[in-house]
């Protein structure tokens, strides 16, 4: 990731958690956050909000998938992820 790529994505994750402290409830800033998260290598980070992603959205299988792709990502990066059943 270039160093303007980086910038972009910390400048992202910051409306995000902005969003997230206004609506916690919020689900898509959950998801979103936690996608820029993993793109920093950030996986447990990621899995918490994905996990509260799930818990808005629950329709939205595709973030299950996510969910365990960061516990993964985690678990190699060597990074405390809660394990969740999903």
């Amino acid at each position: 990731m270039t160093a303007a790529g980086a910038q972009r994505v910390d400048e992202a994750l910051s409306e995000f958690s902005a969003a997230v402290d206004l609506l916690p409830g919020y689900g898509k800033a959950h998801a979103n956050r936690a996608n820029l998260l993993s793109a920093r290598s950030r996986y447990a980070e990621a899995v918490a909000d994905v996990d509260k992603a799930i818990e808005a959205l629950p329709e939205l299988l595709q973030l299950r998938q996510l969910a365990n792709e960061f516990r993964q990502a985690a678990r190699a990066a060597g990074q405390a992820a809660e394990p969740r059943e999903l």
